[in-house]
């Protein structure tokens, strides 16, 4: 028998089943995200059940990950994988039954903590804790009377009155407050970074315009002092006549720049972008700040 209809047929069984005699199931293909029911009290993953939760009293929070009965309160947050993956590390210890209550996108919380995916938040404020307001489908975060948080992890210093995201699409998501910018890679708050003598109130991204004249790819920033490549300064810039060329080219009156480096020798009002990687002026041919030796920019239009 094919082997994808194997598989196939083994996922149809196990939710089947799972309807039938009551689970909460989960399936690796969906990197171990819980599929709930308001009638299921188990959970699977392929072959694997684990009963944990009291049929009569479970409530399952829709689409949340959440469940909760007369004794816990439920979240997978682990997965474990070698030919199948299971489901681990459902129990929240010490959550409170009687005052949970799910947020959305990730975010719980009691009497005694704020939660994200499960994992207690240290430190939140409980009568003031929220979600700040996305348009995202993938990055969010929460804040109180004197905190931000990112998932589970705070950001230092940061405002929460003012506290915005400056973009929510790229890999790299850039925030700031009244005082303070900061980047991180998406979904890894243990990546955030402040960027020093950032201005932020002149703080700004610049979007790179593609092949197709479509913005996108937030790669670049200005404020009043300094062009950004991402966390980086661009030393030398200046950000009245800086305007990226690619994601990794841009240029000023001045300089030329790749990445957050200077192109050295750049003939700067002949200098043009051939591709994101290289460039070209009256003399050389580049590849990011390398001159590409024993090639000639007047016949060369496109990378080796």
């Amino acid at each position: 028998m094919n082997k994808k209809i194997v598989i196939a047929f083994t996922i149809t069984v196990i939710i089947i089943f799972a309807g039938a005699v009551g689970m909460i199931y989960c399936l690796p293909s969906k990197q171990a995200e819980v599929v709930i029911h308001s009638q299921l009290t188990k959970i699977a993953c392929y072959d694997s059940l684990v009963k944990i939760a009291d049929a009569k009293s479970l409530t399952v929070f829709e689409n949340s990950g959440y469940a909760k009965d007369k004794n816990n309160v439920y979240f997978p947050r682990d997965a474990v994988c070698s030919i199948n993956c299971y489901c681990t590390n459902f129990v929240i210890i010490g959550a409170d039954l009687f005052t949970f209550s799910v947020l959305n996108h990730g975010y719980a919380k009691d009497k005694n903590s704020a939660y994200f995916k499960g994992e207690k938040i240290i430190g939140a404020d409980l009568s003031s804790f929220k979600i700040i307001e996305s348009s995202s489908s993938s990055f969010f975060a929460a804040k109180d009377k004197e905190n931000v948080f990112v998932q589970n992890t705070k950001i230092s210093k940061a405002d929460p009155d003012t506290f915005e995201y400056l973009n929510e699409r790229e890999i790299y998501v850039w925030m700031k407050d009244k005082n303070y910018v900061w980047t991180m890679l998406r979904n890894d708050p243990d990546s955030i970074e402040l960027i020093e003598g950032a201005d932020s109130e002149t703080f700004k991204l610049i979007p790179t315009l593609t092949s197709q004249n479509v913005s996108g790819n937030e790669h670049y920033a200005l404020d009043k002092n300094h062009a950004y490549f991402l966390n980086k300064i661009i030393e030398e810039s200046d950000p009245k006549t800086f305007q990226p060329l690619s994601i990794f080219i841009s240029k000023d009156k001045n300089n030329a720049y790749a990445a957050e480096e200077k192109i050295a020798g750049v003939d700067v009002a002949t200098f043009e972008v051939i591709d994101s990687h290289y460039s070209k002026d009256k003399n050389h041919v580049y590849y990011l700040k390398n001159i590409l030796e024993n090639v000639d920019p007047k016949t060369y239009k496109s990378k080796p």
